[in-house]
Parts: structure tokens; sequence; C-alpha cells
């Protein structure tokens, strides 16, 4: 894992390629501990432009814990929000988005 957190640059598309790839892959186990670990960032480090895309990331993590892990939520999100979230994971991951 590239650990980029102490210089506050690259911490949210890290974590957020990380969420994606075990979100395409379809592995639960990788995809909650992703979670988890993004739920849990430490954000001393981080400029302001780092820590508004870490606020967007969160929301994220929370409409994938929502759909994908239903006992962590009493919410279910839509397939739209499903959508919309991995969405925006790519486009936080500076992956291109068509």
């Amino acid at each position: 894992m590239n650990n980029r957190q102490g210089s506050g640059q690259q911490l949210v598309a890290d974590v957020a390629d990380r969420i994606l790839n075990a979100w395409k892959k379809g592995r639960e186990n990788n995809l909650n501990e992703e979670l988890g670990r993004a739920s849990n960032l430490k954000t001393e480090n981080l400029d302001a432009f780092e820590m508004e895309k870490l606020e967007a990331l969160e929301s994220v993590v929370q409409s994938l814990q929502a759909g994908r892990f239903p006992s962590m939520s009493p919410a279910r999100a839509s397939e739209d929000e499903l959508r919309a979230a991995v969405r925006l994971l790519e486009h936080l991951a500076d992956r291109c988005v068509s």
C-alpha cells in the first residue's frame, strides 16, 4: 500500500482507487476492509482541496456501505445512487470517466 498521507497529496485518489478496485472485482472482504480504512483516515496533514475530496469520498463510502452491506445501514442505496457513487470514485481516483 502506497501511503502518501504524510504529504497530504493524492491520499483520496489512492484510497478511492483501492475501493474501486475491490468493488469492481467483487471482493467483499477487500471492499469492506477498504471502506473501513476510508472511514478512519487521519486528516491533520491534508490541504483544503484534499479535505474537500475526502468529504466527497466519505459520502461515497456511506453509499457503498448502504448498498453493498445492508446490515451496516438501515438505508439501501438505489441502483442510480450506487452508479453515481462508482462514477464519483472514478473521478476521485483520477481515472478517466467517459
